[in-house]
């Protein structure tokens, strides 16, 4: 496990119709850009927002759309437990090569409870297990000692952190090194991620200009620092010219004025509007995201 993950957006038509169209021009615009995976129903792809009934449906087609191409990942994060195991067993039945999960939703815990659950689900698991540390959303943290105790596991393979904390990733990097693949969240610091140790990114711009953060990627791999600045520097202005009205609501209207899919949302959340949207398509055609 290695290099950019694609947490892919949701391509919806509706609350609870699936814009299939979307869903493969997103897929194939990402494979053609590089990334070494994806990573379907995060925070990105709207997961917790979707029905049940939805999320199994973009396993299927997302696994028939990848195709064998990748190496995809899915979050299964949910209230239930009973659900988020039967979306575990879809998943490794549809070919993922591990699930996502980032503890029980909506329940208050402490560390002991946390960890003693998440042995509970690892054991019942029938894929590996990438721990998802996104304490703004679930209101818990994988506090070090926790996912050390975790790692010990053979079910448990790795970290996906994106609290915004380089010095809690350093922590984990240090207790556990290289062996334990560490991944990145929040795309403004990538490269100082990379340089603290991370294994790579699983940052939302990749859905838009994946280029750009594979770029990032292979210079820093090739030792070519000032290259990975300069990239490093594109993805930051990126992220200005993007996310001002919401990171989310911004990555998909900048995706429709592409033609990747439609800006419609999932409740609660809603589209950008329209003289909002077209700021952001007119800022994405400055010639430096171009490469």
């Amino acid at each position: 496990m290695k290099g950019i993950l694609t947490p892919l957006i949701t391509p919806l038509l509706g609350q609870d119709d699936l814009d299939t169209d979307g869903l493969e021009k997103t897929i194939n615009h990402v494979i053609a850009g590089g990334v070494h995976g994806i990573f379907l129903l995060g925070t990105t792809g709207e997961g917790p927002s979707l029905s049940v009934r939805l999320r199994h449906e973009i396993v299927q087609q997302s696994a028939k759309m990848i195709a064998g191409r990748l190496r995809f990942y899915v979050n299964v994060t949910g209230q239930s437990h009973t659900e988020n195991l039967a979306l575990a067993k879809e998943s490794a039945e549809a070919g993922a090569s591990a699930v996502v999960y980032s503890g029980p939703l909506y329940a208050p815990i402490g560390q002991d409870a946390l960890a003693a659950h998440v042995e509970r689900f690892a054991a019942n698991c029938p894929l590996p297990v990438l721990l998802y540390n996104m304490p703004s959303h679930t209101n818990l943290f994988f506090q070090v000692p926790t996912v050390i105790h975790l790692s010990k596991l053979s079910n448990i393979i790795g970290l996906k952190d994106s609290s915004g904390d380089i010095l809690y990733l350093q922590k984990v990097i240090r207790a556990l090194g290289p062996d334990f693949p560490t991944f990145v969240g929040p795309e403004e610091m990538l490269l100082q991620c990379l340089m603290t140790g991370v294994c790579g990114g699983v940052n939302g711009g990749s859905n838009l200009m994946p280029h750009l953060y594979v770029g990032i990627y292979n210079a820093f791999q090739a030792k070519d620092l000032v290259e990975a600045a300069r990239l490093q520097r594109v993805v930051n202005d990126l992220s200005d010219a993007v996310y001002g009205q919401g990171y989310l609501k911004g990555l998909k209207a900048a995706m429709a004025s592409k033609g990747l899919c439609k800006p419609a949302m999932a409740e609660p959340a809603t589209a950008i509007d329209a003289e909002a949207a077209g700021k952001i398509a007119e800022a994405i055609r400055d010639p430096k995201f171009a490469g």
